[in-house]
C-alpha cells in the first residue's frame, strides 16, 4: 500500500506532463492519474480502480471524445465498458427495476373493469375468423387470456431472478404466486366487477418459472461466453 504522500507525489508528476489540449482529454487524464494511483495500490497493471466507489466515479461516465488506444471506439465514455455479466449481477439496480414494474401489475391488477374488456369484441371477431379457416377451437379467448397471464409475468421473473440472485427457480415462483395471490384477494375484496381465478394463480407462477428459467439460462450463457473469452486457449488470445 502506498501512503497518502506517495499518491500526492505521483499526481505532481504526472501533473509535469503536457496538459490537455481540451475537456475531454482533461477527463482522460484525471482517469489516467487515478489509475496509476490504482496500479500502485494493488500492485498490478490489470486493475486500475483503487475502490469499487472509485469505479463508480461520475468523472468516469461523462462524454469522452478521445478513447484510449485500448479502449473500443464504439464505447462513447470514459470508463472502462463492463461485461454483460457483471452489468446483469447489479442485484440493487434490479430491485429497482422490481419495485417499479409492480406499479403497472397494481393498475391492472386493481382497474375496476377487466383491461381487456374495451377489445373483447374485436377480438372475438378475430377469433372467429381463424376459427372459419383452420385454426382449432382450443385456441379460443380462455386459451388467450391465459397466455396473456402468463406472459404478463414473465418479466417478473426475470426481474425477480436477476434481484435476488440466490434464489433457485422454485424461489421466484413462489414470489410470483404472493403477488397473484395479492392481486386475486384485493380484487375479492375492493372490486365488484373484477373476480378472482384459480387459474390465474396458475397462470401468473408459470409465467415467474418461465422468466426465472430463461434469466438463469441467459446468465449460464454470457458466463460460458466470457470464461471462454479469458482463458489463454481461446481464438482471440492466441498470439
Amino acid at each position: 500500500m502506498c501512503s497518502g504522500t506517495e499518491n500526492i507525489h505521483l499526481l505532481r508528476l504526472k501533473s509535469q506532463r503536457a496538459k490537455p489540449a481540451n475537456r475531454a482529454a482533461g477527463l482522460w487524464y484525471q482517469y489516467e492519474l487515478w489509475g496509476d494511483i490504482g496500479e500502485k495500490h494493488h500492485g498490478s497493471t490489470t486493475s486500475r480502480f483503487p475502490s469499487r466507489a472509485l469505479r463508480y466515479s461520475p468523472t468516469l461516465f461523462l462524454p469522452c471524445w478521445r478513447s484510449p488506444p485500448w479502449l473500443p471506439q464504439r464505447w462513447p465514455f470514459c470508463g472502462p465498458p463492463e461485461s454483460p455479466v457483471r452489468q446483469l449481477e447489479n442485484f440493487r439496480l434490479w430491485r429497482l427495476v422490481l419495485i417499479a414494474m409492480l406499479v403497472p401489475l397494481a393498475f391492472i391488477a386493481f382497474w375496476p373493469s377487466p383491461v381487456d374488456q374495451p377489445v373483447q369484441g374485436q377480438l372475438a371477431a378475430v377469433l372467429n375468423f381463424l376459427h372459419r379457416h383452420g385454426i382449432p377451437v382450443w385456441f379460443n379467448y380462455r386459451f388467450v387470456e391465459a397466455s396473456a397471464n402468463v406472459a404478463l409475468f414473465v418479466p417478473v421473473g426475470v426481474v425477480s431472478s436477476l434481484a435476488f440472485p440466490g434464489w433457485l427457480w422454485w424461489r421466484i415462483g413462489l414470489f410470483g404466486l404472493l403477488i397473484s395471490c395479492c392481486m386475486e384477494l384485493g380484487q375479492l375484496l375492493f372490486l365488484h366487477n373484477r373476480f378472482p381465478s384459480a387459474l390465474d394463480l396458475v397462470t401468473n407462477t408459470s409465467g415467474s418459472v418461465i422468466g426465472a428459467l430463461l434469466a438463469a439460462a441467459v446468465l449460464e450463457r454470457l458466463r460460458a461466453r466470457s470464461i471462454s473469452a479469458a482463458s489463454p486457449h481461446s481464438p482471440g488470445n492466441t498470439a
